[in-house]
């Protein structure tokens, strides 16, 4: 049975999501719900609305031993797609969210204007804090507390 455009995107997008799971596990996350003085992490939760007043559903959901929460969403696109077509709708929804969140990109096939346009969106009063390589995030993750 031949997989489908949609089918393989979302295959892709978790293999992307699976290869984030051992930096946050490295970095004193463990995956469970929220734990006063623990940092934990969640992954497919629903957090609020979109823009179109749908259900939204981020990739992973961090909270901190102090409570406070970030967001993690991972894009992954290897070939031309509709990947970067979604980013204004991310970055809309980032807003209406308003949590510190971070994209995780990989595939290589994102246009590179449309990862352009969204690092651009990143600013001191944005709650978009970083667009970022797995290889960044890694570095990230290790190195600062973000």
């Amino acid at each position: 049975m031949k997989t489908t455009a949609g089918a393989q995107a979302n295959k892709n997008g978790g293999i992307l999501e699976h290869q984030v799971v051992p930096v946050l596990e490295a970095n004193g996350y463990h995956k469970g719900p929220p734990q006063p003085g623990s940092k934990t992490y969640q992954t497919q939760v629903p957090l609020g609305e979109t823009i179109y007043g749908s259900r939204r559903r981020v990739d992973f959901l961090l909270t901190d031993a102090d409570g406070s929460r970030k967001v993690i969403e991972c894009k992954y696109q290897v070939a031309g797609g509709s990947v970067d077509e979604k980013f204004p709708f991310l970055e809309a929804n980032i807003r209406l969210t308003n949590l510190p969140t971070y994209v995780i990109h990989g595939g290589g096939g994102a246009k590179p204007g449309s990862l352009r346009w969204l690092a651009a969106q990143v600013s001191p009063r944005s709650k978009l804090r970083a667009v970022l390589s797995l290889s960044d995030f890694v570095v990230l993750a290790n190195t600062s507390k973000w």
